[in-house]
């Protein structure tokens, strides 16, 4: 299971070199997951999430999780419409609002890095909140 199915290019964030880069909201635009189909779910979000989606264990041996099932066809999530915003009255799961963020794992496995989609539309060295 890829667990960053939507990021196109995943970098660390680094102070110098993203000092001047700025994040424009979305504003409820979740297009970059249409193409989902399943998303990994955090432990407290299942209540939640198990209100609108089913919720799989997905993997095998150590490296299992669970996801919550957006559509039974590869590349189509049901829960995104056509507009880009995701259906009304469904829980977004933390996976889809944290984007264009990600914690990845550091070389060791002990430690976490802040990355960034930095293919991400939202991003700009002009407009929009400073990072």
């Amino acid at each position: 299971m890829s667990q960053l199915m939507f990021y196109e290019n995943v970098v660390p964030l680094n102070r110098e070199q993203h000092k001047g880069l700025r994040l424009k909201r979305a504003e409820g635009d979740c297009s970059f997951a249409a193409n989902a189909s399943f998303v990994p779910v955090a432990g407290v979000e299942f209540f939640q999430c198990a209100r609108d989606y089913p919720i799989l264990i997905s993997g095998k041996d150590e490296d299992i999780a669970p996801v919550a099932l957006l559509g039974l066809a590869q590349g189509r999530n049901l829960f995104v419409e056509a507009s880009g915003r995701w259906a009304p009255g469904c829980h977004v799961p933390a996976f889809v609002r944290r984007y264009p963020f990600v914690l990845a794992k550091g070389a060791e496995g002990d430690n976490y890095t802040v990355c960034i989609d930095d293919q991400y539309k939202g991003f700009d060295a002009e407009a929009g909140e400073p990072l």
